[in-house]
């Protein structure tokens, strides 16, 4: 037996750090892309974490934004749909053959 929803899944994470600027924002999601070019990847990461959060949003037919204004901060959504459809673990049977 499977089950679906229609209802959309979104979380939102914000800061109210210092944002980040706009010319940067195009491509934040890219792999290996890092706003402060000084950070060394001992202190700031190799720039693939919003790359991963991107890739799988897709992969579930969702997608993640970001909004920022510099010098107010940030906010990252990611939005799933509600139609993902699940299994009821009671009705599944699997098969196994020994040999």
């Amino acid at each position: 037996m499977t089950q679906s929803s229609s209802i959309e899944r979104a979380a939102c994470v914000e800061d109210t750090g210092e944002g980040i600027p706009t010319h940067h924002l195009d491509r934040l999601f890219e792999r290996f892309y890092r706003v402060d070019r000084a950070r060394s990847r001992e202190l700031g990461g190799t720039g693939l974490g919003l790359a991963i959060v991107k890739h799988l949003a897709r992969a579930h037919d969702g997608e993640v934004t970001v909004e920022s204004r510099f010098g107010e901060g940030t906010s990252f959504t990611i939005e799933l749909p509600g139609n993902v459809t699940t299994r009821n673990e009671q009705s599944s049977s699997h098969t196994i053959a020994l040999t």
